[in-house]
């Protein structure tokens, strides 16, 4: 299936959110919930970047810039290094990128945040996603698994 979002340029975006009190609307600090960003590290591979928060009311935006930014032929870094919460709705964002780069043969990484870590341990899914510490073992994994050494700094992540 081809991507219709190939020729969309690579873009930073932003969400902003309000939560939702029993007796009024509490607007939340003007800061951002929630930012993602994409970056070209090669022409092969490419390095999506959230911050914030990954809950039910910025995964949807998410989900829609991540859809926007897959293309077949590259590998991705999708790194949550600095996500301070994720919401198990935040999953969907990793099965998305695992279904898409699993469908058409490309390699991806996760680098993970504490929150990250203790979320995938919870929901016993710590060793379905191929995880990192850090973005440079996740690249280093990407270039590798080329040379046939895919996995080799791969993150254990403990109970």
């Amino acid at each position: 299936m081809a991507n219709l979002y190939k020729d969309i340029p690579i873009e930073r975006f932003s969400v902003r959110s309000t939560y939702t009190s029993r007796s009024s609307f509490l607007d939340v600090d003007p800061a951002e919930l929630a930012t993602f960003r994409a970056e070209r590290i090669s022409s092969a591979l490419v390095l999506i970047a959230v911050r914030g928060e990954l809950d039910l009311s910025t995964t949807p935006s998410v989900r829609s810039f991540l859809d926007c930014q897959l293309v077949e032929g590259r590998k991705y870094v999708l790194d949550f290094s600095a996500v301070d919460f994720i919401g198990t709705d935040g999953l969907s964002v990793l099965f998305a990128m695992d279904a898409h780069c699993g469908g058409v043969g490309e390699g991806w990484a996760l680098v993970t945040s504490r929150a990250v870590r203790c979320l995938l341990r919870a929901t016993e899914l710590e060793s379905r996603f191929p995880a990192f510490e850090s973005t440079g073992a996740a690249i280093a994994s990407l270039r590798g698994a080329a040379c046939g050494s895919e996995g080799a700094d791969e993150l254990a992540i403990s109970q």
